[in-house]
């Protein structure tokens, strides 16, 4: 789940969001109502699944919420999330910039391998939309579960052997 915590700036609660791996919706949006009225600022959440749940929770408080890794593209949507604000790139143009440096070097080939989830696919959708763009070929692209740590090494390991 999210986790939060509050903290006072100038007298007022602002509610901090603790990085998480996963969310569990209905209790988040339990939390979320039971938010005291005299917010005025969200900060976080690192994930992106997490901050969709948590502005769709907040936007008729009007709550502004300020996220430090959140790059869904889908957040860039003012119609939807106008309360929701990032101090990081989104996903359009992390995918732009990293087809940038396929290009800089030269690559013709590239392989993409990333766990199954909306952060981790919508990236490397957006970079092979690019650098399709750019002539270059995508030889595989691997998708796993990452349960813990040990299931990515794992997998990392399989995949290993037909990168070489």
């Amino acid at each position: 789940m999210c986790g939060s915590s509050e903290l006072l700036m100038n007298g007022r609660p602002v509610v901090i969001q603790a990085p998480s791996l996963s969310i569990k919706t209905d209790k988040q949006l339990v939390v979320l109502q039971n938010l005291p009225h005299d917010i005025d600022l969200i900060i976080g959440e690192a994930r992106s699944e997490c901050s969709i749940a948590i502005a769709a929770a907040t936007k008729d408080r009007k709550i502004p919420q300020m996220s430090y890794a959140s790059t869904s593209a889908q957040l860039s949507d003012k119609q939807t999330y106008p309360n929701f604000f990032r101090t990081c790139a989104s996903d359009v143009y992390q995918g732009k910039a990293l087809a940038k440096l396929v290009q800089r070097y030269k690559w013709t080939q590239v392989s993409t391998i990333t766990t199954i989830d909306p952060y981790s696919e919508e990236l490397a959708r957006k970079f092979a939309v690019e650098v399709r763009q750019l002539g270059v070929d995508i030889t595989t692209e691997q998708r796993f579960e990452a349960h813990t740590k040990a299931s990515i090494k794992e997998h990392l390991k399989e995949v290993g052997g037909f990168l070489r």
